[in-house]
């Protein structure tokens, strides 16, 4: 790969040689391989134009052909300084999303892309309008308003997230960048329609705010107000003694409790050789400052002392097998049962863990696979057996799909992947869902389980829900 500095020299001659409105023409092929070199480096790795960009920011338009040979979270080219203004973004389940405003926005876009194929991308930004294009084909058109509060030469065009060092792993080849007219682009996008009233509603921003705060109440109500649905399905249904046991924990959850004594708790495996049971970070406020508040975490801080907000940019799964065999000393480690998409079983929790980064932080309970292989879609354990009917239920999967909780985001997720696959017997309102990719859990944005209540009106309430947040929202 040629240095950058090699590559200035030949932009600079082609921009002379072109119109005064191209401002950047590289038809050459690029081969980024995803890892960021800083400016030192004598070969980076991504596609880097800095500096002297003359950009009209109210008017302007961004060309490029790419193939990619990974699904992962990238974008191919975007224009950037000090935030993400706007691109195209690769999502690792194969979708795409136009991104604005350090990613603060994103817009789904009717295109799953394929691994070494190339495709045309072309991004207008006209006065507020912004249109995107991919081989030709209009997927999106809205107004919409960049944050481009930042002078004109201090523009770059990269294929890097220089927010955590991702970069774009593939080819890139016929990058542009010009200045456009009002009056040769007034029309560009408009006179066409999006082909689908389904793809208009995806593309336009979300519902307005007060409508969707409605929503989420709905969605996630109150645990008051849980209870209410867990005692109306306990005294309307005949139900086995273990699923009124199990309800009655659901509906008496108590507080800071180990994930593994929970009613439920998400099981995710995010390798090969990483498979357990997930507890997120609670916090709580002290002296106008959030502080880790997680039992998970006091276990661990009492053998490895963590700074109580500190977050490793190069994070990796560590496990402390002292506590759990100091805590369980003279007492067998604690039985837990497990359920998967087919069945469920039992095992044994063996060690506790912690995964602390910058925008993901979890902890970890491995547990015993020895009855379990990689085919199984393990999905959530209990201290408590639940008498399941394993079932699909397509009607229920079309809400979901459909629930208008899916537009009432400000963040990529994966709420429309979520299908059943189970209810509790005895019922036919109460059913397990998920959305997820196996065997390894790491193709969606979001990751999830949950147990849903469908009301008489075919509204989903959820009782319990728990996602892993692999896109990095909190990062945003």
């Amino acid at each position: 790969m040629k240095s950058v500095y090699r590559y200035l020299v030949v932009l600079i001659v082609l921009i002379s040689c072109k119109s005064s409105t191209l401002i950047l023409d590289y038809s050459s092929e690029y081969e980024c391989d995803g890892v960021y070199y800083s400016k030192d480096k004598q070969k980076p790795a991504h596609f880097y134009m800095s500096g002297t960009l003359p950009l009209d920011v109210n008017a302007f338009r961004i060309e490029y052909e790419f193939k990619t040979t990974e699904y992962r979270d990238q974008w191919p080219i975007i224009l950037s300084k000090l935030n993400r203004v706007i691109g195209v973004k690769l999502a690792r389940n194969g979708n795409s999303y136009l991104t604005i405003n350090n990613q603060r926005e994103s817009f789904n876009l009717d295109f799953e892309y394929q691994l070494n194929q190339w495709y045309k991308v072309m991004i207008t930004h006209l006065e507020g309008k912004v249109s995107v294009r991919v081989d030709d084909k209009l997927l999106f058109k809205d107004e919409l308003k960049l944050n481009t509060d930042f002078p004109k030469k201090d523009y770059v065009i990269t294929s890097c997230n220089f927010s955590n060092g991702d970069c774009f792993v593939g080819t890139l080849k016929n990058i542009k960048v010009e200045n456009i007219k009002a009056e040769k682009d007034t029309e560009d996008g408009i006179k066409e329609k999006i082909v689908t009233e389904k793809k208009s509603k995806e593309t336009k921003p979300s519902q307005k705010k007060d409508e969707c705060s409605k929503i989420w109440q709905s969605s996630f109500p109150k645990d008051s107000l849980k209870v209410s649905y867990i005692v109306d399905v306990m005294s309307k249904n005949q139900l086995s003694h273990n699923n009124l046991k199990f309800l009655n924990a659901l509906k008496n959850k108590k507080a800071h409790e180990l994930a593994f004594n929970n009613a439920l708790s998400p099981v995710f495996r995010r390798s090969n050789t990483e498979i357990g049971v997930f507890a997120f970070p609670k916090y709580k406020m002290v002296d106008n400052a959030f502080v880790r508040d997680s039992k998970e975490f006091k276990l661990i801080n009492k053998v490895d002392s963590i700074d109580n907000m500190s977050v490793n940019f190069n994070p990796k799964l560590e496990f402390y097998p002292e506590i759990l065999d100091s805590i369980f000393r003279n007492k067998p480690k604690p039985q837990i049962n497990y359920y998967t998409t087919k069945r469920h079983g039992s095992t044994k929790i063996e060690d506790l863990g912690a995964y602390l980064g910058e925008c993901l932080e979890y902890y970890e309970y491995a547990f015993d696979t020895t009855q379990i292989s990689n085919n199984d879609k393990v999905l959530f354990s209990s201290p408590y057996k639940i008498d399941l009917v394993y079932e699909n239920n397509e009607k229920i999967d079309a809400i979901l799909k459909n629930n208008p909780l899916n537009e009432c985001h400000d963040c990529p997720h994966s709420k429309a992947y979520q299908k059943t696959f189970a209810k509790i017997q005895g019922t036919d309102n109460l059913y397990f869902v998920y959305a997820d990719t196996f065997p390894i859990n790491n193709q969606l944005d979001t990751p999830l389980r949950a147990l849903i209540f469908v009301n008489q009106d075919n509204e989903i309430i959820y009782l319990w829900y728990e996602e892993l947040d692999l896109f990095g929202c909190s990062c945003l």
